[in-house]
């Protein structure tokens, strides 16, 4: 659009990933737009005027799994409230009433997944080291959490947590970042087969040029000593230091 002036009639060019998406519900009465920030802020106002216009109420626009499916740059958005008053929230007084109200639905943090377990599931938890938007260290104390709650036996039995060195939001990075732990999770319900490690792979330019071993934690990858280690094949699975190499 050439035109920063709003509103104005002329149409922006959809051509960022998702930014065909655009979807009228209502969420709560939360706020009034929500954007995911894949189209200029001009843009996504000016469409959002128009389609009021229309007799629409909006309230998603753009790629709404944006994050998972590009390491091109961090998954963003923005949110469009219409304010009659100063913003009042405290956040030193209103997070404890934030959470009273709405914790039980927004928050995934409950370690005693007993019943899942008596069900025969099977979870493999994987987060990337250099996650950009979550902290990792969220993941590997939930996963503490879950094995002081249920006991570490009992959590063996059913959930692993595999980290990932390099890798960012959900894929991408300079370390080893495609891997398929559906396989493995299949293995693990259908067949009791628990993953003692799962192979990564890095491309670049669609060619793979390193594979290297995601281990259940606090387990890690380490080089045997011989061998290229771009190549999964020459590191082992086990507690840091565990493994002594030649410096020859």
């Amino acid at each position: 659009m050439k035109s920063r002036e709003l509103p104005n009639y002329e149409m922006p060019n959809f051509d960022g990933i998702g930014a065909n998406e655009y979807i009228m519900d209502v969420t709560h009465e939360v706020v009034d737009f929500i954007s995911t920030a894949d189209t200029p802020f001009v843009h996504e106002l000016n469409i959002w005027y128009h389609t009021l216009n229309c007799g629409f109420r909006t309230r998603v626009s753009g790629e709404t799994d944006f994050p998972c499916i590009s390491d091109e740059r961090v998954g963003a958005g923005r949110s469009y409230v219409h304010l009659t008053q100063a913003l009042t929230f405290d956040f030193d007084k209103d997070v404890a009433t934030t959470d009273a109200k709405f914790a039980s639905m927004m928050n995934a943090t409950n370690p005693n997944l007993s019943a899942f377990k008596a069900r025969g599931g099977k979870i493999i938890l994987a987060h990337g080291w250099n996650d950009q938007l979550v902290p990792p260290l969220n993941t590997i104390n939930y996963y503490k959490s879950v094995r002081k709650a249920m006991g570490a036996r009992a959590a063996d039995e059913f959930v692993r947590l595999f980290m990932a060195p390099g890798m960012l939001h959900c894929g991408g990075g300079a370390g080893p970042n495609t891997f398929d732990a559906l396989t493995a999770l299949e293995q693990w319900a259908e067949e009791g087969k628990a993953p003692e490690k799962i192979i990564a792979s890095h491309s670049t330019n669609g060619v793979v040029d390193r594979t290297r071993p995601l281990c259940p934690y606090p387990q890690v990858a380490q080089y045997k000593g011989t061998g290229s280690t771009d190549d999964a094949t020459n590191f082992v699975c086990a507690a840091s230091g565990a493994v002594k190499t030649s410096t020859r």
